[in-house]
């Protein structure tokens, strides 16, 4: 078994050109792609979520990259679902979802590009499936040592990520004031929920060899002990315990947390390549996974 794999790319951050209009768009696409690629590509490349946060650049790396690749896999990330500007939001009416779709219709529609939703996918006689997931409530209940509300966890959750602010079902989100002049976002963005219909997803999957998701299915070994016992950490991890114990994966594919890891942990190994924002993970790039005895 090998593949590459690679996640939070996050390509805005990295090719400033945004419009396929500007000169460079496409030469600096061209170049990102090219210095992220490893020595000696496999023929097929995993990517772990968060490729940015416009389509016109994330498709064009994605056809960038399959001129390398004969497949490339991915899921979407939470930054997938981010629309961080006045005209993103008028382009998809306040509705993250529908850049998902957009995202999605086009890999159906491109040969060797497969977005996982649930889906399987079997190359060189290797199953692989997954989805973006999400996080649950698992790491802040035991942090807290007891059962705790949806109301405290996901008003702790606006506060530490910014994904309240820039995810959304169809309706802005805005800021109220409470009393004392605190700020406070509302929207419509239900996490939880979002993370109960992507955890039946990834249940019924049948069988995998390989899981690809954007979020970590445990806290796993490689985790930096200062967020071992951060409340933040919450929402980087689910319990995936039960999914694993159906699935028995040989490997776990994820991204979100921005810290590399290369963990077996039972019989399964979970890896995770970031490439991350400017200044961090200086040097990575596209890693090659071999396994021989599958």
């Amino acid at each position: 078994m090998t593949f590459d794999y690679i996640s939070d790319i996050h390509l805005d951050f990295h090719c400033k050109q945004y419009s396929i209009t500007h000169r460079n768009f496409y030469k600096d696409i061209d170049a990102f792609a090219t210095s992220i690629l490893p020595e000696q590509p496999s023929s097929t490349l995993l990517i772990a979520g968060d490729l940015g946060h416009r389509f016109e650049q994330d498709s064009y790396l994605l056809l960038k990259l399959r001129e390398t690749y004969d497949n490339i896999l991915l899921v979407p990330g939470n930054h997938d679902m981010y629309l961080v500007t006045a005209s993103l939001r008028a382009r998809y009416s306040n509705n993250s979802f529908l850049r998902i779709k957009e995202m999605k219709d086009f890999c159906s529609a491109t040969p060797g590009l497969h977005y996982l939703d649930g889906d399987t996918v079997t190359l060189d006689s290797i199953t692989y499936s997954g989805c973006g997931m999400s996080w649950d409530k698992t790491h802040y209940e035991l942090l807290c040592e007891d059962s705790v509300s949806d109301y405290e966890v996901v008003a702790h959750y606006k506060r530490y990520l910014n994904d309240y602010r820039n995810i959304s079902c169809g309706t802005a989100p805005y800021t109220i004031l409470l009393p004392y002049g605190q700020p406070a976002v509302c929207g419509d963005f239900d996490p939880l929920r979002y993370f109960n219909s992507q955890y039946d997803k990834l249940y019924s999957v049948p069988e995998a060899d390989v899981v690809l998701t954007h979020y970590a299915p445990l806290l796993h070994p490689s985790t930096p002990e200062d967020y071992r016992d951060h409340l933040g950490t919450s929402f980087y991890y689910f319990d995936g315990s039960e999914i694993i114990s159906k699935l028995k994966p040989k490997v776990w594919v994820f991204g979100h947390t921005h810290t590399p890891a290369n963990d077996l942990v039972g019989d399964t190994t979970y890896l995770c390549n970031p490439f991350g924002y400017p200044k961090e993970n200086i040097g990575a790039k596209i890693v090659t996974y071999t396994k021989e005895d599958l």
